[in-house]
């Protein structure tokens, strides 16, 4: 699974008399759906994903299963303008927000190359 990382942060328990006083460090992520390998690149791209009332959809794990950051690139079309549809000069560091697909970046390390493939 492919996700955004926007939030880590830790619960606090305020009955420390319970067995588990210390609680797991949580991440609040923000789902991509994973498209098939494209052909001519050998990449996979991602979109992210919405409810029906037009929010991402977002869950909390555990951060210990995060595995590794996953480098993205924006899916351009043509050209690069194609990404800017609605007028937003789309920048390194607004991409994720403005940006709907993506290239994983299965070369961008041999981990990375190893974890998708």
């Amino acid at each position: 699974q492919v996700g955004q990382l926007c939030l880590i942060f830790r619960p606090v328990q305020l009955d420390k008399t319970k067995s588990n006083a210390h609680p797991k460090h949580l991440a609040y992520v923000e789902w991509f759906h994973l498209n098939p390998i494209d052909q001519d690149t050998n990449m996979f791209s991602v979109k992210k994903l919405y409810d029906d009332k037009g929010n991402r959809k977002g869950g909390i794990i555990e951060v210990e299963d995060i595995v590794q950051p996953c480098p993205l690139s924006p899916k351009f079309g043509q050209k690069a303008a194609n990404l800017d549809p609605i007028g937003i000069q789309i920048t390194g560091e607004n991409c994720i927000e403005n940006v709907e697909t993506f290239w994983i970046n299965s070369f961008h390390t041999k981990s990375t190359y190893q974890t998708v493939f």
